[in-house]
């Protein structure tokens, strides 16, 4: 890659964050708006059986083709046009298989967690599922392209336009199904959008001589998927079949608003570092480069905010989510300590599959498994707070073993690795310090 193409590369990658950023920022306060609007019309449990069908359908599909979108944006080889067809192809061959395994499971998960009404949510579930893997493939292409501006506006109106219902259905008395339907009837919009945005269509030669080529590379991303199903879904499970289903909505709700900032900044982050880092994988020296910059960006915006969310946790969740939800104040705390680490942590992830090591990812994830299991069920002594502490000190050790697989992959170290979040740690402390006195004074000043 020369000088010009490597300024090109990097102005590419900054309008494509640009284009992420401004639509994290626009979504962000819209979902904060949403779902103070929706805690206030919807029960927790209401919450909770929508977040586990939402983990149930993770197994049920668990053997859906994963990795197929990311083979796409890898695959620079020649004759890469006729492996992206078989991709496509290849990727909804088992996502029918892996939707006919989940309706003839349903009546067993709902039996099973004793909850009826699980049965027709998961049948929703399970259509959207269909349908937004339809759209997978050209994705990709669009990625491929660093052309992320057509799928920010495409992303950004619809998912306006499925926030807007969901407030409608839950004003209007629809209870848990304003968390469900919405999504259901945008997922084929967007799949019709994102075909004519990537000017693509599939031809009906389905290139099964590419299929296993494709599945090799995928193969390790599906055992990931496996494992990472376990780490980050088995504590929802545990709560939502021990605890029940108002326990896993408070539960769920302080994950989500924990993980709410780096959620979208990682995803601004993953969108960018699969094919940047793709382009630069054969140079060790760029590739440790792009690395150190995406970390430093990504702590220097989501350290501080994180930081000030654990400080003032109890005012947020009592204006945002109202008096009903004040139990979440407590596992919303714990759970930004692992947030830190997480909000990082994808980089990890794009590293490993832009340099076609995705194996790494899977046994990392086999080693984590016995661990999270076991902390999981020490922590279920003490109920959502327990699992809260336990997982968070397993998922936060974790990743500290994947920044150190990081630093022999680059060649600089565990402390190689480290050294860019330092100033945004180091900033974030400082400005909790401010605000937490700065909450002292104003306490005492009003009493």
């Amino acid at each position: 890659i020369t000088m010009a193409d490597n300024q090109s590369l990097t102005a590419r990658v900054m309008r494509g964050g640009a284009w992420i950023y401004g639509r994290f920022v626009a979504t962000s306060a819209i979902n904060l708006a949403v779902m103070a609007i929706l805690a206030r019309q919807l029960r927790p449990t209401d919450f909770g059986v929508v977040a586990l069908a939402s983990v149930i359908l993770r197994l049920l599909v668990i053997v859906g083709a994963e990795g197929v979108s990311e083979f796409v944006i890898y695959d620079n080889k020649e004759g890469r046009e006729q492996r992206v067809q078989a991709a496509f192809w290849m990727d909804l061959a088992f996502s029918l298989v892996a939707v006919l395994v989940g309706l003839l499971c349903v009546p067993y998960v709902a039996d099973f967690f004793q909850k009826p009404e699980l049965a027709s949510i998961l049948v929703a579930l399970l259509l959207k599922y269909l349908l937004d893997n339809t759209s997978k493939v050209p994705d990709a292409l669009l990625k491929k392209r660093l052309d992320f501006k057509k799928l920010v506006v495409r992303d950004t109106a619809l998912e306006i336009a499925a926030s807007l219902a969901s407030v409608t259905m839950a004003l209007t008395g629809h209870g848990v199904w304003s968390l469900v339907i919405p999504g259901l009837v945008i997922a084929p919009f967007r799949t019709l959008i994102v075909f004519k945005m990537a000017a693509w269509i599939p031809g009906l030669n389905m290139y099964f001589k590419s299929w296993p080529g494709i599945f090799k590379y995928s193969a390790y991303v599906i055992g990931g998927t496996l494992t990472s199903y376990v780490i980050t879904d088995g504590d929802t499970l545990f709560v939502g079949k021990v605890l029940g289903s108002e326990a896993v909505g408070i539960y769920n709700l302080s994950f989500l608003a924990a993980t709410m900032v780096p959620r979208n900044v990682t995803g601004v982050a993953n969108r960018l570092a699969l094919p940047a880092l793709s382009i630069v994988a054969a140079d060790i020296a760029q590739l440790r480069g792009v690395v150190d910059r995406m970390l430093k960006i990504i702590s220097m915006v989501t350290f501080p905010l994180l930081l000030g969310l654990f400080v003032v946790a109890d005012d947020f969740v009592l204006a945002v989510y109202g008096p009903q939800w004040t139990k979440a104040v407590l596992p919303l705390r714990i759970m930004i300590i692992f947030a830190l680490r997480y909000s990082v942590g994808g980089v990890a992830s794009a590293l490993w599959k832009a340099t076609g090591r995705t194996d790494i990812s899977f046994k990392l994830g086999v080693v984590t498994v016995p661990f999270f299991i076991a902390s999981i069920w020490l922590g279920g002594f003490y109920g959502i707070v327990g699992v809260a502490a336990a997982i968070t000190v397993v998922r936060t050790l974790m990743g500290l073993v994947s920044f150190k697989l990081m630093g022999q992959c680059l060649n600089t170290g565990f402390w190689g690795m480290i050294k860019p979040l330092v100033p945004g740690f180091m900033a974030s402390c400082w400005m909790g310090a401010v605000v937490y006195l700065c909450g002292l004074i104003t306490d005492k000043l009003l009493n």
